[in-house]
């Protein structure tokens, strides 16, 4: 069965909007602070950003907002994530049937496979990470190093929501297990630590290291089936939202001492779905509304530069089928592509 790009990404959507674990917490919600200036088009001059994704049937990455084009496909063509190496750029992406990177303009073949998707990209020397996906059904996970087959693993995350990381030499892949009670959990190494929750169930998306600390960004599930945004450190859970409100937390950092997280947050009964979706991003605990009124955003991608904080989304006018992918710096809209002619996922941040 061919993947479209309109099929993968929606996968990624509707996970943003589903929602279930833990009815002992005692939370605060996130408050709806109103969103920062939203003037389009403003631009850095002393850090390059990315943001990887395909332009058509076209796959690259729009660096300062022009589109570099590495390969197209007849069928199709996307990229999900980057990754750097000096002056080296790493994509890792599918045209056709074929899953795999381009390190620059040479691409790279990992696996082939009409239902394998691209997950996430991590550096180790000279040896390449890939974690890939089935897509559709069982969502099995499967870690290649370089064009080999190093490690298969059993997780239920959708496609397009799982984010590796490399620390030093120990490899961190974050994860869901489960077929019914679904449990976070992250493997190093290829070993599983499983993160404590409820019987209600939890997910693990995106994982970072901070010395001795490890960061797990999720969400936990309510015993009425809603979504709380949660985040585990060193596996103690700390929820973001209470169960006034469904919410997500998709991407997680620490800079500076500070934990930044971005994630969603839907607006109206937390019991009912809604394409009303807020972009929200929590600075050590504390939310920041950026979608605008009128407005529903899914986060994408997340990259933090200093104070800089970096958000891409997926915006559409309610009510409307239009939409445009674009991103957030410090609450600011960057229009990087017009509406209806790319698709972006995350994005990434380099000083010049």
């Amino acid at each position: 069965m061919k993947l479209t790009v309109t099929l993968f990404f929606c996968c990624l959507l509707f996970l943003l909007i589903s929602g279930c674990s833990k009815s002992d917490s005692k939370p605060n919600p996130a408050p709806q602070v109103p969103p920062h200036d939203s003037t389009t088009g403003k631009t850095d001059t002393t850090v390059d950003v990315y943001v990887v994704g395909n332009l058509g049937n076209s796959i690259g990455y729009w660096k300062n907002s022009q589109f570099i084009t590495l390969g197209t496909s007849a069928t199709y063509a996307y990229g999900i994530d980057m990754a750097f190496s000096g002056n080296d750029i790493y994509v890792a992406g599918k045209t056709g049937d074929s899953t795999g990177y381009w390190k620059n303009d040479q691409f790279h073949l990992v696996a082939k496979g009409d239902t394998l998707t691209p997950e996430s990209i991590a550096l180790s020397g000279s040896d390449v990470y890939s974690f890939l996906q089935v897509y559709p059904g069982s969502w099995n996970g499967y870690l290649y190093k370089n064009n080999a087959l190093s490690l298969a693993l059993p997780t239920v995350n959708q496609p397009s929501a799982t984010e590796m990381t490399l620390s030093g030499s120990d490899l961190y892949i974050p994860g869901t297990v489960g077929i019914v009670n679904k449990n976070a959990l992250y493997w190093k190494n290829g070993i599983a630590d499983s993160l404590p929750t409820s019987l209600n169930g939890s997910y693990a998306y995106s994982i970072f290291v901070d010395g001795s600390d490890v960061y797990v960004a999720g969400r936990t599930f309510s015993y009425k089936g809603i979504s709380l945004a949660t985040y585990w450190k060193n596996g103690i859970p700390v929820y973001l939202t209470d169960s006034s409100i469904s919410a997500t937390a998709n991407y997680i950092t620490v800079s500076n001492g500070n934990v930044y997280i971005a994630g969603t947050v839907m607006q109206g009964d937390p019991l009912q779905a809604s394409d009303s979706l807020h972009a929200v991003v929590w600075k050590n605990g504390v939310a920041t509304n950026l979608t605008q009124t009128g407005w529903g955003d899914r986060v994408l991608g997340f990259a933090v530069n200093g104070s800089d904080v970096y958000v891409s989304v997926i915006s559409n006018i309610l009510g409307s089928q239009d939409h445009q992918y674009r991103y957030y710096k410090n609450g600011n809209i960057v229009n990087y592509t017009s509406p209806g002619t790319g698709v972006g996922t995350r994005i990434f941040v380099r000083p010049r």
